[in-house]
């Protein structure tokens, strides 16, 4: 089992032999600087849900977001359990003392009140990374581009030409049927071979194979940088008003001294608004989702990058937590009830139609929050946000499982060895944040 601390956290594993309740434990408590302030410790955890159009799309969740999904379900299956023996339709009481219970929706919402609810459950904005993103950043483009370039020179007429000859459909090898075709096509590239080598083993394509090897390594660092900045800062505390530190020269009106600007995504350098010794220590714990990217796949011509590398970067710095896809592109993540693509009305062949829209999806769960105010979200971003929870559901748990929704071996109800899991979902160290009935919090306190 791996245990990370404050101290060692730089790890890597799944979220089965990962243990973070050292880190729980000093969840919210302020240590001392050295230098003077003081500084309080909080984790936060993410979703990376990784693809093929898009390399990867994380979501941040603060610990209270997380409590809130888990304290959500915990209310639904209640409702569920109980929906046969109440009839009024008004609120139904849990066995959990430590949430209160939602009211079954009678009615429609108002205009001002699906605004307020959407406004409440809205999921955080996600950090999205796109192959061709890093091809352009890692100068990989336009060193192919000189790449073609000198191929059209005179001097590389015949490397050309043998580049042409090995990429026809007459000499792959997939058109071969026999073993003479197999020894013929192996022969037309072994005449070719020494060409070809001579011209990527040229100086000029040394330098520039080195080139992108470390304008690569940059972006996947400076890209990881960027996605944990975003975790962290959605889990900080919102910025003074008016700010402490001078957004022109950096100068804290706190601490009487310049700070150094930070990278931000819109400029270069920025300066913070809050002063740095005031600020919360944040440990990003990413939870990575176990699927893969398609490595290998040619599916509409997409990029393979994979996460290999992103991972990498990620392990110097933060906690990653390898969890299991189970479902969690298929699950509501504010009711857990299955899910459907979006549908729109689209004129097709002259004529209106429904059609589905791929890439956004939306609840049909009457009951459902998001159902109610009309919340359709982006895919990715719903599986993300799963992954999220489904990671953190194992690490709160007291016998470290994960959500039913999310697990594979679950009983059903009517079996004889099934076992409630409508309790249990927080430990005692960590402080509980109560839910109305939107999923808001409304306070805090320990259990």
């Amino acid at each position: 089992m791996t245990t990370p601390d404050w101290t060692k956290h730089t790890v890597e594993d799944a979220t089965e032999h990962l243990d973070i309740s050292a880190l729980l434990e000093e969840h919210g408590e302020v240590i001392d600087l050295k230098g003077g302030g003081s500084k309080e410790r909080r984790i936060a955890f993410a979703g990376t849900d990784y693809g093929v159009c898009k390399m990867s799309e994380t979501v941040p969740q603060t610990l209270d977001q997380i409590q809130i999904h888990l304290n959500r379900y915990q209310v639904l299956t209640g409702l569920r359990d109980t929906s046969d023996g109440n009839e009024d339709g008004k609120e139904v009481e849990t066995s959990s003392s430590s949430t209160p219970a939602l009211p079954v929706p009678t009615s429609g919402l108002s205009k001002q009140q699906r605004a307020e609810t959407l406004a409440a459950i809205k999921l955080p904005e996600a950090i999205t990374i796109t192959a061709p993103q890093i091809s352009e950043a890692s100068s990989t483009r336009r060193i192919e581009r000189r790449r073609q370039r000198r191929l059209e020179r005179p001097e590389n007429k015949d490397t050309k030409q043998a580049l042409t000859d090995i990429s026809s459909s007459s000499q792959s090898l997939l058109s071969a049927t026999t073993i003479n075709d197999v020894d013929t096509i192996q022969k037309a590239r072994r005449g070719n071979r020494d060409i070809l080598r001579s011209f990527e083993n040229s100086d000029a394509r040394q330098r520039d194979k080195r080139t992108q090897r470390l304008h690569t390594k940059k972006t996947m660092s400076k890209l990881a940088a960027a996605e944990r900045r975003a975790v962290q800062d959605h889990a900080r505390s919102p910025p003074p008003c008016p700010p402490v530190v001078s957004p022109s020269d950096g100068w804290c009106s706190e601490c009487s001294r310049h700070h150094l600007p930070r990278p931000s995504g819109a400029k270069p350098f920025q300066y913070a608004e809050d002063c740095p010794r005031h600020e919360c220590d944040v440990l990003p714990v990413l939870m990575i989702g176990t699927a893969g990217t398609g490595m290998g796949s040619r599916i509409g011509g997409h990029e393979r990058r994979g996460g290999g590398k992103m991972r990498k970067e990620h392990t110097k710095s933060c906690v990653v937590s390898m969890t299991n896809e189970y479902r969690t592109s298929q699950v509501c993540v504010f009711c857990f009830e299955p899910l459907r693509l979006s549908r729109a009305r689209r004129v097709v062949g002259g004529q209106e139609k429904v059609v589905n829209l791929h890439g956004s999806i939306e609840c049909i769960n009457p009951r459902c929050e998001a159902f109610r105010c009309g919340y359709t979200r982006a895919r990715d971003t719903n599986s993300a946000v799963a992954i999220a929870i489904a990671g953190a559901s194992v690490h709160l748990h007291p016998r470290r499982q994960a959500l039913p929704p999310f697990t594979r071996t679950v009983l059903p109800r009517n079996h004889p060895h099934y076992e409630p899991q409508s309790s249990g979902w927080i430990p005692k160290q960590v402080p509980v944040t109560h839910v109305d009935a939107t999923g808001a919090p409304s306070r805090t306190e320990g259990i």
